[in-house]
This record gives C-alpha cells, structure tokens and sequence, in this order.
C-alpha cells in the first residue's frame, strides 16, 4: 500500500484512496479551509475539533447546521460507526500481514494477495490517520471502509 501523506487534507479533498473514487467534501465546494472549524477561538488559534454548538454558532456553518442537538447526535453515529469498523479491520490486517509474510517465507505465490492487502492497507489506514472517524468527509470514510474490507476478503481468498 501507499502512504498517504496528509491524511486530513486529502479526505477532505476525497482523494489518494485505492479503488476509491474521488469524492470531496462539501467542504471543498463551500471553499472552507482547516482554520474555519479548527479555530474555535481566534485569538489563541487552539485548533481544537468544534463542538456541535460551536458549529451552529459559527456564522460561516450555521446556514446548514441549525440544530446543536442534532448534530452532536449525527456526529457521535458517525464516530461511533467509524470506529467499529476500524477495531475490526485494523485487527485483521495485522493478521493478513503476518500471514503474508510466512507465505512468502514458505516461498509461496502471493503477488495477488500482496496486491489486495496493499490496497486494503492504504485505504484502513488512511482513515485511521484521518483521526476524525468520517467527519472530516463521511461518504469517502464510508467508501475506503468498504473497499478496504473487501480487498481483505480477496486477500483471504487469494491465500487459500
């Protein structure tokens, strides 16, 4: 798998995901930068991750987002979705990895396992690194779980 450099950037933009089509945030299109929810307070420039109230106060958000309780409960389903998936992948590529590497110690074919557990790789790790757990862009997430799953299931496969 590749590394991917700037993992919060990137799943706002919806890219550098492997079988994963591009997808940018609404983000993008609205024109926010990092500063615009990052900054909750100006004057100490903290970067902290906003809170739901912070957001439907924040006169550049509030056009969409209207109701703090709502959001802080769409919020804590995304996360909490997010990181089920994560605590079950992100065993099982360890799993695979250790696998691969007694294959290719029995000097065994696994180019095409290879390939599908680099894929898988890059796009569960990508949103690990992300550390927002989909919020930065929830419909990618959901695309690079799903993607990094299945290329764990044909790694399985090619192995057997």
């Amino acid at each position: 798998g590749k590394e991917v450099h700037h993992p919060q950037i990137e799943m706002i933009k919806g890219i550098q995901g492997i079988g994963v089509e591009d997808k940018p945030s609404r983000k993008v299109a609205q024109e926010f930068a990092c500063y615009d929810c990052h900054f909750t307070n100006q004057l100490d420039h903290d970067s902290k991750a906003p809170t739901a109230a912070e957001i439907v106060a924040n006169d550049k958000c509030s056009g969409c987002h209207t109701d703090a309780a709502k959001m802080e409960a769409n919020m804590k389903a995304q996360k909490d979705k997010v990181k089920a998936q994560l605590d079950q992948l992100l065993p099982r590529l360890e799993t695979a990895k250790k696998a691969l590497e007694e294959a290719k110690a029995a000097k065994k074919d696994v180019a095409a396992a290879e390939k599908a557990l680099g894929a898988a790789i890059t796009d569960i790790t990508y949103v690990e690194a992300d550390k927002s757990l989909g919020i930065h862009n929830p419909e990618y997430t959901d695309a690079l779980l799903k993607v990094g799953a299945a290329k764990l299931d044909e790694f399985d496969a090619a192995m057997k």
